[in-house]
């Protein structure tokens, strides 16, 4: 909408039959059946972790409290959390072109740790690998969403500098989330635990539409728009081309 002229344009993609499509997970009830929770990674003095789904206090209704136990400095202890109706197959659902995320989050006991880290993860040929982390220090709610993640945006935990395979010859991904806490050598807090709250969970994943080849790119074709001239509205249409 152009405000200045009250113009509206719509903007039409012809995709010549092939399909692009959204893929979207979530969970905002964090029934216990349905997650798991794994400490996978640990150093220093360590830590252990744990999970419990709250009927009430979420944002609104039910929500996930984490609690982290962390070692004497130096520590660090990472959970891994996984929907169990998240999983995605590449091979069968078609190559990932991009991926988002969204959570709330809450911090509901910290002594000084600023609550915990949290990032989207997937597990993929059993490597955990996390997307960018967000500190939750606060006590109220608040959003964290993030989107356009390509498969370069993920790594492993430690920092390898490996990659999943988003394309369609990947293996099986199973999606969640990673909670974190870290307690350095010149740390202020001795060994204790921190406790964070997360609600409305989701991911969004961006299909490459089918029939074009993983990390191709099509050329796009204007056509002219109709009607031309316009008074109030008018259409332009774009096709892409096959890709050889």
């Amino acid at each position: 909408r152009f405000v200045a002229g009250l113009v509206m344009c719509f903007v039409c993609v012809s995709l010549a039959g092939r399909v692009a499509a959204t893929v979207v997970y979530g969970d905002t009830e964090f029934a216990p059946g349905d997650w798991t929770e794994q400490v996978f990674y640990t150093s220093g003095n360590g830590g252990t972790g744990s999970a419990i789904q709250l009927l009430g206090g979420g944002n609104p209704g039910a929500c996930r409290r984490v609690t982290h136990n962390i070692g004497g400095r130096p520590a660090q202890v990472a959970l891994a959390h996984e929907f169990t109706g998240a999983t995605y197959d590449p091979q069968s659902q078609g190559a990932i072109n991009e991926i988002g995320f969204s959570f709330d989050a809450r911090t509901f006991s910290d002594p000084g740790y600023l609550g915990q880290s949290a990032s989207l993860t997937i597990r993929q040929s059993g490597v955990v690998y996390c997307g960018p982390f967000f500190n939750n220090g606060t006590g109220v709610w608040v959003n964290t969403t993030h989107s356009g993640l390509v498969a370069s945006n993920f790594t492993p935990f430690d920092g390898t500098l490996v990659h999943p395979d988003f394309s369609s010859s990947g293996g099986m991904i199973q999606f969640g989330f990673v909670s974190s806490n870290t307690n350095p050598v010149n740390g202020f807090v001795g060994a204790t635990s921190t406790a964070v709250e997360y609600d409305n969970w989701s991911v969004t994943i961006d299909q490459v539409p089918t029939g074009i080849a993983d990390g191709s790119t099509p050329r796009v074709l204007p056509h002219a728009a109709m009607p031309n001239p316009f008074e109030h509205d008018t259409q332009i249409l774009f096709t892409l081309e096959e890709v050889a």
